[in-house]
């Protein structure tokens, strides 16, 4: 009996390869295949959670605040600090903010 709906599933899926889609679209079709969402690149996240500090208080340390949760949240490797000085350049992140909070007026 499980072969018969095999190979029907199989004819189908042949069949309907021809079309515009593809055997493969067909077939995921026929099971319920579900594409995962896309994952939200790193640098994306910490301009938004960088953003989202500095509403709530711009006193606090921001950036490593901003760095630590995302590191957290992207399950990424923690790195040893680099021997020397950091830069840590916030006037593009907000000059940004001010671009952003113009273009949404």
């Amino acid at each position: 009996m499980s072969i018969k709906i095999i190979a029907s599933l199989v004819v189908i899926t042949f069949l309907t390869s021809c079309a515009e889609t593809s055997a493969l679209d067909v077939t995921r079709a026929l099971l319920g295949y579900v594409e995962p969402p896309k994952a939200e690149p790193v640098l994306e996240s910490l301009k938004k959670e960088y953003r989202r500090c500095m509403a709530e208080n711009p006193e606090r340390p921001c950036v490593q605040i901003a760095y630590d949760n995302i590191r957290d949240e992207h399950e990424l490797d923690e790195r040893a600090l680099p021997k020397g000085y950091v830069r840590i350049i916030q006037g593009e992140v907000e000059k940004e903010n001010t671009d952003a909070k113009e273009s949404e007026q």
